[in-house]
């Protein structure tokens, strides 16, 4: 059966919602007792013990879909995309033609593969992705309204996609619509394809109409957004994928203000000092040096949880220092830069804080404090709080992010020239001293990138749909998403008994007894 069941089964080009992955989900049913029984389009095998017949009988009817009610406005405009405006009787043709659609895949797959391997708790061998692709369509279409409104969005990303490929003046290729369909009739290996196609599609749009009411001009439609969004993607791809960086190093950096700093930063370095001391010294970087412990001015709440005896903090006079007191996060202190009431009068004090993990820390700091050493510099070199930067350590940083004066002296050195330090570098009016440790090359394979561009193109489809192109005209389809075909609609044979699935007694009161459809014999 060539590569029927791994056929992806999509909605132009977009995933349904179903995943083939992991254990085989028994599928809901799909039952629908509503319709009219007084149309062939209702004709359903009866509810015999034996169960209904998997041929179809001499007497069975071709299927024609259920009457829409006069009482409907088909020509309804329910949403605008651009100068495009979707109808309601559009909207309910395409959700009956992709449900026929999905489920003739399904039946398909069923014929070829037999339906005694359809047993969704028991899936065999080599047979359960095809069971999972079938169960997939079931559980898809159990959802009526998830799945009307699924297509309500795919028809209107269709209509961006066809404003989008007329804005850049693109055009299409004469055999671009031909492969689409050679795609989806699964008649790749077929030599004589191109010359076949003609015949079987217009088969084909007869039992789609006769099951949809999508006319063949809008079944052309389809194909051919389909190829234009095909087009699309790889052009939209390219100009909104955020690629991966492709080398990354892992440094640490003192940004000085001049050459003479920077040699003093890398004398200290290299005499032993730690870098964060030095970048604290030296650095002028915010990201490095953080904003000095300044924690701005708060009110009780705005201090640490658990932090213990924080009245010291509120009774103290401006420029004390407070502390050591402790929290789940460590010893803390505190300078007093200010105090005032608000105008509930809660008391609220401006503080700078330093944290650090051990007690004996913290009073040696405190003693520090004391004796005139700068606050901003200790909290830079001590502080575990987030106010206190990074030290100088940037971990791994893009080579795009990296002056491109650093990174020319940084390409020459090779794996095993790591753990070194390189500068004074000048990058523009700063200077720099790196401690390079490692390097890491990640060059993202064609399927990354490919995936990249995948999901690009619909970022930017949702974007759109979004925005102010689309207007919604009316939400009455909300109500009136279709519910047809089923499954035995399809195809006799697709009943839940035959499918190891219970069988719903029907809701219907009505005793009827109709013949059951012939087997769509479609491509």
């Amino acid at each position: 059966m060539k590569v029927l069941y791994r056929i992806v089964i999509t909605l132009l080009g977009m995933v349904m919602l179903l995943t083939a992955c992991g254990p085989v989900a028994t599928p809901e049913v799909i039952q629908d007792f509503s319709r009219s029984f007084t149309l062939t389009a209702a004709a359903r095998p009866t509810l015999t013990p034996t169960g209904p017949t998997r041929t179809p009988t001499m007497t069975s009817t071709p299927y024609i879909r259920a009457t829409d009610s006069t009482d409907l406005d088909l020509a309804l405009p329910i949403v605008q995309v651009g100068d495009e405006t979707i109808s309601l009787g559009q909207f309910r043709a395409r959700v009956r033609y992709e449900r026929f659609r999905l489920l003739n895949n399904a039946r398909r797959i069923v014929e070829t593969l037999g339906i005694e391997n359809f047993n969704f708790s028991k899936p065999t061998g080599n047979n359960t992705e095809a069971v999972q692709q079938v169960s997939g369509v079931f559980n898809t279409l159990a959802n009526s309204d998830r799945f009307g409104r699924d297509i309500y969005d795919v028809m209107v990303r269709e209509a961006i996609t066809r404003r989008e490929f007329a804005s850049r003046n693109l055009a299409l290729k004469a055999d671009d619509i031909t492969d689409y369909w050679i795609r989806q009739f699964d008649m790749q290996m077929d030599k004589d394809a191109k010359f076949k196609i003609p015949a079987i599609l217009d088969q084909y749009a007869a039992v789609a109409e006769r099951y949809s009411g999508l006319s063949r001009a809008e079944l052309d439609l389809v194909a051919e957004t389909a190829v234009k969004a095909d087009a699309l993607r790889p052009i939209i791809g390219n100009e909104f994928a955020v690629l991966p960086d492709a080398i990354t190093y892992k440094v640490k950096r003192v940004i000085a203000a001049s050459q003479a700093d920077a040699d003093a930063a890398l004398k200290a370095l290299q005499a032993g000092e730690s870098f964060r001391n030095v970048a604290c010294q030296y650095s002028t970087d915010p990201v490095a040096l953080g904003n000095g412990g300044t924690l701005g001015t708060i009110s009780r709440g705005g201090l640490t949880p658990g932090l213990n005896d924080s009245d010291q903090v509120f009774a103290a006079e401006v420029g004390a220092i407070v502390g050591p007191l402790s929290s789940p996060l460590g010893y803390h202190l505190f300078k007093i830069n200010g105090k005032r009431t608000n105008a509930d009068g809660d008391s609220l004090v401006d503080l700078q804080t330093i944290v650090v993990a051990t007690e004996s820390l913290a009073k040696d700091i405190r003693q520090r404090l004391e004796a005139g050493e700068d606050f901003v510099a200790l909290a830079c070199q001590y502080s575990l709080d987030n106010t206190s930067g990074n030290g100088g350590d940037y971990g791994f940083v893009s080579d795009q992010k990296l002056p491109k004066e650093v990174v020319l002296a940084l390409n020459p050195i090779r794996d095993d020239q790591m753990k070194q330090y390189v500068g004074p570098i000048q990058a523009g009016d700063k200077w720099e001293v790196v401690y390079v440790e490692e390097r890491k090359i990640d060059v993202p394979s064609p399927a990354d990138l490919e995936r990249l561009r995948q999901q690009a193109f619909v970022d930017w489809l949702t974007n759109q749909a979004n925005s102010l192109l689309v207007t919604s005209l009316n939400d009455t389809w909300q109500t009136l998403i279709p519910t047809d075909p089923l499954p035995r609609d399809v195809a006799p044979f697709m009943t839940e008994e035959n499918f190891g699935l219970p069988t719903p007694v029907p809701t219907s009161t009505r005793t009827v007894t109709p013949t059951p459809s012939a087997t769509i014999d479609t491509p």
